[in-house]
Formats: C-alpha cells, structure tokens, sequence
C-alpha cells in the first residue's frame, strides 16, 4: 500500500492506498465512478484549504466574518473581491505607519460565500496582520458588521471550521490567498510503505491508537477515516490525521477540558 503524508507543523495527515495498476485490462475496472470522484475531489479541496490553515496560522491568528450593509453590499463575488482587496491594501498602510516594510508580513485566505437565505455576499478571513490590534483589524473594514475572534485548535487542528467556511449555507465558494504563503511539507513513502493486511486492520480497528500510532513515531492520532464511496471502485483508502503530543497550539486544563485561551506563539514561549 502507498503512504502518502502532509506534515504542516503541529499536525499531520497520513493517506493510505492502493498502488494502482495501469494495465490495460485493468483500466475499466479501476476506474471510479463519478459521484466517487466528486466526493474525493470535494474532500482535497478541503485537505489543501487545511493544510493552508494550520502551516500558516497560529492560535494568535484570526478568523473574521465581514458582512456588508446596505450602502457596501456589491452585485457580485467580483465585485466582493474588488472590495475586499481594497481592505488589504488599508491594513497593509496601517501596518506600514506602525513599522515601515511590515506590510509584506500580512498573510490571508479569503472565502466568499453567498448566503443561501438571503443571497447576502460575505466573507469568511483567516488573517495574520502582525503589529495590528483586534480593534483595528476590525475598524478597517468599515463596510459592514465584523465577527473577529482568534484562532481555536484542538488535536484535529481547525477542520471544524474549514469544513464549515466551506460548505455552510452559501452557494458561491471562492477563496483566494495572499502570495506569501508557506507551503505543507508532503512526502511519498513509496509504493509498499505499509502492507495491505496492515491498512485493513487499521481500517477495521481505528479506536486501537497504539497499534496506528506504532507506525507514526512522535504523533499522536486524532481520528481515523475511512472513505467508503471509494473503496468499491479502486479499493481501500484510509486517511488518519495526527497531532503532536506536545502540540504548540492547545492544550487541556488540570480538568480534562480544552483551554481556549492558550495563546502560544509559533516559538513555543
């Protein structure tokens, strides 16, 4: 079986699958059908959207929601877009005025969606703006309601809410990113990594973390995922994401519950 990983720092994504023959006669059979090619197209567009996320945002980071009044509200995504790139070229200024060629430190991912209900154009924003305070972070805008709120990991990283920026109630999905962004570490352990009765038994037993994390030294599983509507077409797919144990962005309290008010910095202190 093929192993591929995803290291993007403080969390990992371990892929699982079959190495694929291109024989002729094999062709047709391996061939996935087309809502299975959906699903799994639909499911990377969430993994790079994630692994975007967590290589380049810390819990001191933000994840915005601007909305536009009446005055603001543009006729279309384009138009959101214009907007939007307005915004950023005035936290760049302000940063530029706090400490001249700060500006280039600014890092973004912009969805705009469009609300189902209503049809009402807006934006889901994580943002890095170093120098900046919340306070202007949110003035700034100046074209609507701001919901800011920082950066909340837990051992699955942020996927909650990138699954949510993507597929909540809207029905236009667009995002775009700032140019300066760090890339996830992806590595192919090669065709015969691990062995096929290995990647069933963790299929079959994904609660049995000691035996998975055997294979993953120094991470610590979070869950395990299977992917069912593929299995039928080109075999055995298993996804198992994983987490530091002394992960740098959350951690519990003395009672078991998670700290959301840890704000560590990337370098630890």
């Amino acid at each position: 079986m093929k192993v591929i990983t995803v290291d993007t720092g403080e969390y990992m994504r371990a892929h699982l699958f079959p190495c694929r023959k291109t024989g002729a006669g094999r062709r047709g059979k391996m061939k996935p059908t087309e809502e299975a090619q959906a699903k799994y197209n639909a499911k990377m567009a969430y993994h790079r959207l994630s692994d975007k996320v967590e290589t380049n945002f810390t819990p001191e980071d933000w994840i915005m929601t601007l909305t536009y009044d009446d005055a603001h509200l543009p006729e279309d995504p384009e138009g959101a877009l214009k907007r939007f790139s307005a915004y950023v070229r005035r936290l760049k200024r302000r940063m530029e005025k706090k400490a001249p060629g700060s500006g280039s430190d600014l890092k973004y991912i912009n969805i705009i969606q469009q609300g189902a209900k209503g049809g009402r154009l807006h934006h889901h924003v994580f943002i890095k703006a170093p120098g900046l305070s919340f306070e202007e972070i949110q003035s700034t805008w100046g074209q609507g309601h701001t919901d800011t709120r920082h950066l909340e990991y837990n051992e699955d990283g942020l996927r909650g809410l990138v699954e949510y920026v993507l597929e909540g109630r809207a029905t236009v999905k667009r995002w775009t990113c700032s140019q300066n962004l760090d890339e996830p570490a992806v590595r192919d352990h090669g065709p015969y990594a691990m062995s096929a009765a290995t990647v069933r038994r963790i299929n079959e037993h994904p609660e049995d973390r000691t035996y998975i994390e055997s294979f993953f030294n120094g991470w610590k599983v979070a869950r395990v995922e299977a992917h069912p509507g593929i299995v039928d077409a080109l075999g055995l797919f298993v996804t198992i994401y994983l987490y530091r144990p002394n992960n740098a962005y959350f951690r519990y309290t003395r009672y078991g519950m998670m700290d959301y008010s840890y704000r560590p910095r990337r370098d630890g202190n």
